[in-house]
């Protein structure tokens, strides 16, 4: 661990070197402090603090102190080590600090600012629309090893409205590549940034997770990318319960509401993966086989606003989660700006789709109209349609949610009408290229109002 250097200025706060006391043993002094987290707030529990010299090292506690006793006389460095410094690729080592007989040193080591780190990492902001940065690592899926020359791909849509062109959705894209210890950086992002983001290397990629900002400066993002990349090919054969390429994981975990209630029959799915569960009286599931790496799970349930996190899939621990379901709070169609509603149907491709024809759509609007129950009231009200259960003029029904497909039954049990921004129906030989399976069956692609943002 004592490999990493300083990257950035580092805030250390000596309060003074007081006098002998009880605490300090005749011959030694005693080293007692608090970690400050300064990028998100409040202390810093459960960090590496240590001397570099006597090599003493202990960890602050749930309220961020630490300790350490029986120092010999002489100068030192303290230095700090945290898995969130790890994915900043910083180091924060404290100037030299003298410690004599008796003496007991009080510091207050902090992790520096945002705005410190990413003007440090990206240097200033050309304007305040560019002053966020997004910074992370990637590790192999098996071994945990950084992964270089692996592309990071963040994307999302600005919308603009003006009276001159209406609505205009325009789709964005930033890379970034990996560098020899795996870590990456993109710099001059918008504020406010919501986008999705995932990895490939090769034929080798991860799932697309959410990268949310609200008001920080700055995003942390931590990928496990899965695959038989050559680099850590031969690290599997040393690395005790390293996955071999292909190899699949299983994910547990707790569903639980707002109060910590256990929330039962709930969905569970991992993006990309081959199956789906539900959970159970006390809220508790297991997915297995699904793939190694970093992928998003999706958690819904009747009355309940879905869940979508990212989880990073390995077969060196075990992989748990808990999840907390708050409650589904309808929003009126009325308060939701057209504009909006518009460019995100453009930006999931709904309305190209629409354009060609080939199938059979509903939008918001004539969902409302129908005030229907469940999903399969939906879709049987509509003209030339039979019921879900008869194939739409095939043998089988394959379901999309958020143009994921649907593992699991219907989605009906778990998609009130009421969370649904748009529906689209294809009989079989009319299926779009993005919702085709290899079963060739007629298609459902539902989207969620959650999904859409709106």
């Amino acid at each position: 661990m004592l490999r990493r250097t300083l990257s950035v200025a580092v805030c250390l706060i000596p309060l003074g070197e007081l006098a002998a006391q009880n605490a300090a043993p005749a011959g030694h002094a005693v080293l007692k402090g608090i970690v400050v987290d300064s990028v998100r707030g409040g202390v810093l529990r459960g960090a590496s603090v240590g001397l570099l010299g006597p090599s003493k090292m202990t960890f602050t506690d749930s309220l961020g102190r630490f300790r350490i006793d029986s120092i010999p006389p002489g100068e030192y460095q303290v230095a700090l080590f945290d898995p969130l410094l790890d994915t900043l690729a910083l180091g924060v080592v404290s100037p030299r600090t003298r410690f004599a007989a008796g003496d007991t040193v009080d510091l207050v080591l902090a992790v520096p600012s945002q705005l410190a780190i990413v003007t440090a990492k990206c240097g200033p902001a050309r304007s305040a629309e560019e002053d966020r940065a997004l910074f992370g690592q990637i590790l192999d899926a098996a071994t945990e090893l950084p992964v270089a020359g692996a592309r990071v791909s963040l994307n999302w849509t600005d919308l603009t409205i003006s009276e001159r062109t209406g609505v205009r959705s325009e789709p964005r894209r930033r890379d970034a590549e990996s560098d020899a210890r795996g870590y990456y950086k993109i710099c001059g992002l918008p504020p406010d940034l919501t986008a999705e983001a995932f990895v490939r290397r090769g034929a080798d990629s991860t799932g697309k997770v959410q990268i949310a900002f609200g008001d920080a400066l700055l995003g942390l993002a931590t990928f496990l990318l899965p695959g038989s990349a050559p680099a850590t090919a031969a690290a599997r054969d040393t690395i005790p319960g390293a996955a071999a390429p292909g190899q699949t994981v299983s994910i547990s975990g707790t569903v639980t509401d707002a109060d910590g209630r256990p929330v039962g029959n709930a969905h569970v799915s991992i993006t990309g993966g081959s199956n789906s569960t539900t959970t159970d009286s006390t809220g508790a599931f297991t997915l297995a086989d699904q793939p190694t790496g970093t992928h998003a799970l999706v958690v819904r349930r009747l009355g309940y606003m879905p869940v979508e996190l990212a989880v990073h899939l390995t077969p060196l621990r075990k992989n748990e989660v808990a999840v907390q379901l708050q409650q589904y709070v309808p929003v009126l169609a009325s308060v939701i700006i057209d504009g909006n509603r518009a460019a995100a149907l453009d930006r999931i491709g709904f309305t190209q789709r629409k354009a060609r024809g080939t199938g059979r759509y509903i939008e918001r609007a004539a969902i409302e109209s129908r005030s229907a129950y469940r999903l399969s009231n939906l879709l049987e009200n509509l003209p030339g349609l039979r019921r879900p259960g008869d194939g739409f003029g095939g043998t089988c029904t394959t379901y999309f949610v958020d143009g994921v497909q649907w593992r699991g039954g219907t989605p009906e049990d778990f998609i009130m009408p009421d969370e649904i921004e748009a529906i689209e129906v294809y009989s079989r030989g009319f299926t779009p290229g993005e919702f085709q399976t290899k079963d060739r069956c007629s298609t459902v692609a539902v989207w969620t109002r959650w999904k859409l943002r709106l």
